[in-house]
């Protein structure tokens, strides 16, 4: 234990814990904080109680025997002689490194359920005891996981294990430590003490620790990480006369989850004031969204189901779902394809129409387009409109124009297509186990003589525009619950095993025939199909929404989600919803991403700027 030499009153911080304390007792020793802190440290090891025969590590039993196979008078004894203003923990332990750092094929809840395990046994008996002993405590959590590669430099004993099972994706070992943090957040504010959000400045784009706060050992932080939480828990506690870092280290403004005056601490068995009280931290604005780093933060609720190795699961919907689809198809899910190309080149499949979804039936823009295409794949509904005839004298399907680039030689052609398409789509709703569906459009063109919904105004993309024949509707709230809800039904009796995930596309329009301005247009589109989908989630189960829209276009982002025309989705913006799908939706091994290139696959999205949007072509004047 050291102190530092100082001619005026220094804050006194006592630390205690475990191995993460050693970062920061290097920092204190290596002269990174300056003469404002007077620190002083206590690692737990070395009060184990002394057991006869020779050393083993040491092991806690249940409850309160994680307390008690120390020598906790002697403990008590060094935090009373030491008189600080602030007694620091950090007694979390690894317990989310060791639980998901190799890809063993655990589902996201079996790994949470280990960690919590885990911590419950190891973390919480300890923040019960300190709890009591001193009026200033504050809990600092764990670093966040650090690069593949990282690990993979630095295996130390793992390096058999990871020869055989290699690192896990980022996003698994990062659901791993989140849930470890929030179970120790839950429990400081339970006990009543201060719990300490690490700055928002040490997060890559992935949300791991950077590299400049790594140490060769890839659980812990280096001495520079240690000043930064030194110097912070300070100013957190309100010490804020202290320079942030002293030279040679990072300065960042502290992102806290607390007040910096500690909250009185209450009594676990306490009333509650207010039905606010002892609510998590995903129902606080701050703690959760203006606290949290921009690339980490996840707003999905527990699923009420996950997608399996086994799930096959399909596609459909507006231009932003070709990204989800090609993501699924690259990052190990059993993406169930129904309609293939033959003859014909990969390259030269993709830009006829495959493989952007799970059949050929390009973009799905509308609640109605969706169930109309069910109907027609069963017979149940044919269209009046069979085609429409393009310059030259080819000819396109009026419900999928853009599938071929140049159109069909003849209509007899496009009827074969036809055929063929619509029996794929008939096996793709048959075999299914997850569908996933991006709503996309609330306005709407249609045909007067039979209802037929279209993916795109007559006129714009083949055929022509008639006043008689053609009209425009916006759709509201109920008209899309209503067709929503007759898909489901219609779904589930011919596949009752069926799935269903919803998700809004946070792409604005890129035109409007309403008579609002495209701003205030996209907005109610946008408001109407979130609602709808929330109200469709509420009444069937087996459903659930998932919050793409939100991801994208939420103001933590600052717009950063979104290219310079304010428009197009970038490729950082789809790699984050897709790292929180794959992290929360994942249930079992072949759905996670492969050992190979593991970062990059959820660092990247393929093609992000190549998906085929109709409504594009709105803009084209």
């Amino acid at each position: 234990m050291k102190r530092a030499s100082t001619s005026s009153p220094a804050t006194k911080l006592l630390v205690v814990g475990r191995s993460h304390v050693t970062c920061m007792e290097e920092a204190f020793d290596d002269g990174l904080v300056g003469d404002h802190l007077d620190c002083k440290f206590a690692f737990l090891q070395d009060f184990g109680k002394k057991k006869k025969g020779p050393p083993e590590p040491m092991r806690t039993g249940s409850g309160d025997a994680a307390v008690e196979n120390y020598e906790l008078e002697r403990l008590r004894k060094v935090i009373a002689d030491a008189k600080p203003d602030i007694l620091c923990l950090s007694i979390h332990g690894n317990e989310h490194f060791t639980a998901s750092v190799l890809d063993l094929g655990l589902s996201v809840n079996d790994l949470r359920a280990r960690v919590e395990r885990k911590v419950r046994l190891l973390a919480f008996p300890w923040i019960e005891f300190f709890a009591r002993l001193h009026p200033r405590v504050v809990l600092i959590p764990p670093p966040p996981p650090v690069e593949a590669t990282h690990i993979r430099a630095h295996p130390g004993k793992m390096r058999e294990k990871l020869a055989e099972h290699d690192v896990s994706p980022p996003a698994f070992r990062v659901a791993a430590w989140k849930h470890h943090v929030q179970l120790l957040r839950s429990e400081a504010q339970r006990a009543g003490i201060t719990f300490f959000e690490l700055p928002g400045n040490i997060y890559s784009e992935l949300g791991l620790l950077k590299v400049e706060f790594s140490s060769e050992d890839p659980t812990h932080g280096n001495p520079k990480f240690g000043a930064l939480l030194l110097s912070q828990v300070a100013e957190l506690m309100g010490h804020a006369g202290a320079p942030a870092v002293a030279a040679g280290a990072a300065a960042a403004t502290p992102v806290a989850a607390t007040p910096a005056v500690p909250a009185p601490r209450r009594e676990p068995a306490a009333a509650k004031s207010h039905p606010y009280k002892g609510l998590p931290d995903a129902a606080f604005w701050r703690e959760s969204v203006a606290s949290v780093p921009a690339g980490s933060l996840d707003p999905v609720r527990q699923p009420p189901f996950g997608i399996g190795k086994t799930d096959k699961v399909a596609t459909a919907g507006s231009c932003f779902a070709q990204h989800i689809s090609k993501r699924l198809r690259k990052g190990g899910f059993h993406f169930l394809v129904t309609e293939q190309a033959t003859n014909a080149s990969d390259a030269d499949a993709e830009a006829r129409g495959f493989y952007d979804f799970s059949a050929r039936y390009g973009n799905v823009y509308t609640s109605r387009q969706l169930v109309q295409l069910f109907d027609r794949a069963f017979g149940y509904f044919t269209p009046i409109d069979d085609h429409w005839t393009l310059e030259g004298g080819r000819v396109c399907d009026p419900f999928r124009p853009r599938i071929e680039p140049n159109g069909f030689a003849t209509v007899e052609d496009l009827r074969a297509d036809r055929q063929r398409h619509l029996q794929a789509v008939r096996k793709m709703f048959e075999e299914l186990d997850v569908f996933v569906f991006t709503l996309g459009l609330t306005e709407c063109w249609y045909s007067r003589l039979d209802g037929a919904a279209y993916p795109i105004a007559p006129g714009v993309s083949g055929g022509e525009f008639d006043a008689a024949r053609h009209a425009f509707v916006n759709l509201t709230v109920e008209d899309i619950t209503k067709d929503l809800h007759a898909f489901i039904e219609k779904l589930r009796l011919v596949n009752p095993k069926a799935r269903l995930i919803l998700t809004v596309s946070p792409v604005p329009l890129a035109a409007t025939y309403s008579e609002e301005h495209v701003l205030v247009a996209t907005t109610y589109s946008k408001s109407v199909l979130r609602v709808a989908a929330e109200m469709t989630e509420r009444a069937h189960e087996g459903v659930l929404y998932f919050p793409s829209y939100e991801i994208i276009t939420g103001a933590y982002s600052r717009g950063s989600y979104f290219a310079k025309d304010l428009r197009t989705v970038t490729d950082e913006g789809v790699s984050h919803v897709m790292q929180v799908f794959m992290s929360r939706m994942i249930s079992g091994a072949s759905t996670q991403p492969g050992a190979a290139d593991t970062d990059a696959m959820l660092a990247e999205i393929d093609d992000a700027a190549e998906a085929v949007c109709d409504e594009a072509l709105l803009a084209r004047r």
